[in-house]
């Protein structure tokens, strides 16, 4: 029996079905933990600013996780309308049992796990591919941001105590951005108390207390040289990916989980520094390396995408052209928006 290809592709649908359902389990842990640590632990410490960033945000993750939402259903709805129409069986059948067989028989006879990604990587127009290769890059950027600041803040901030790894793990199963704007509103009390004792140049003014200088020194990280070689991994392996989505299951599964793999190095291989000290350049290495190999990826994808397209509208309606690119570009476009937002609002 083949359990990668229809009718029994019983590894494809259980591949699908696991990260719906991890994603589920993983977004009530983080939403439980921020409800219990803005509106039971601070809700008399939150100052004016803090509550209008995490305002902001929750908005901001609401319409992402709506649109996440309405992107999966609507893959979901074409490949079940188009495997009954090509069956010519009925949308709804007239006894529930018989619900539940067909929709068991479409996914077994599906390939949605591999559909997905080959609609995000192959499928679709010269925009909407530039769209999805900006997305990926996207989420590498935000991995190693996410993954080593939970241990710089290890001790300290609305993730510490290694409850950011839960956010780390959602970003596996997610479009990243979800997941970057929990971890920007578990982080908001800890970024405005951190500016509340600063002068309008910058320079921290001296404590009442008579607290001596350093003793509020930043929290530093140490950055494992696995972190950039991951990121190199990364995006070396991104062109392989719509190859491995043109051959078979087996070999795009493959690619998937090193790419997933490489986004959890960060979180994985970087380890809180003694306070005080100088955060480890290999971050700053890593943000060099994926600034350099994602502009020249970029700019080759955006380069066919102008070329072959007649004007701007072209280029923008490519974001939503097919829901799997909606998911993921939409997902990264809400995520650069609320990482401005998180600065600018005071």
């Amino acid at each position: 029996m083949d359990l990668l290809n229809p009718p029994t592709n019983y590894i494809g649908t259980a591949l699908f079905l696991s990260y719906i359902l991890v994603a589920l389990v993983l977004t009530a842990r983080a939403l439980l933990h921020l409800h219990t640590l803005h509106f039971e632990s601070l809700v008399h410490d939150t100052s004016p600013a803090s509550a209008a960033r995490f305002a902001t945000l929750a908005t901001a993750a609401f319409v992402i996780f709506a649109t996440l939402s309405y992107n999966m259903v609507s893959f979901l709805a074409i490949s079940y309308t188009s495997f009954c129409e090509a069956r010519g069986l009925d949308l709804l059948p007239a006894d529930l049992p018989d619900v539940f067989g067909q929709v068991g028989h479409w996914m077994l006879s599906s390939t949605l796990f591999a559909d997905f990604a080959r609609d995000l990587v192959v499928g679709g127009t010269a925009p909407s591919r530039a769209w999805a290769q900006t997305a990926l890059v996207w989420s590498l950027g935000v991995s190693v941001f996410v993954g080593t600041e939970g241990k710089r803040r290890w001790t300290r901030g609305g993730w510490a105590g290694g409850k950011g790894a839960v956010v780390v793990a959602l970003a596996q199963v997610l479009p990243v951005s979800f997941a970057l704007v929990l971890w920007l509103m578990g982080d908001v009390d800890d970024s405005s108390s951190s500016t509340d004792h600063q002068t309008p140049s910058g320079i921290q003014e001296g404590k009442p207390d008579g607290k001596k200088p350093g003793e509020d020194a930043e929290d530093a990280v140490e950055v494992s040289p696995a972190v950039p070689a991951a990121a190199v991994a990364y995006l070396a392996a991104l062109p392989f990916l719509a190859q491995a989505a043109r051959e078979s299951m087996m070999k795009l599964i493959g690619v998937v989980f090193l790419l997933r793999a490489c986004l959890a190095v960060p979180y994985l291989a970087s380890k809180p520094a003694p306070k005080g000290s100088t955060t480890s350049s290999t971050r700053d290495l890593t943000y060099g390396v994926i600034a350099a190999g994602g502009l020249v990826q970029l700019g080759l994808v955006w380069s066919k995408a102008v070329t072959n397209s007649s004007d701007w509208v072209e280029i923008v309606e490519g974001i939503w052209e097919n829901p799997a690119v909606g998911a993921v570009a939409m997902d990264a476009v809400f995520g650069a928006f609320s990482a401005v937002v998180f600065v600018l609002v005071d």
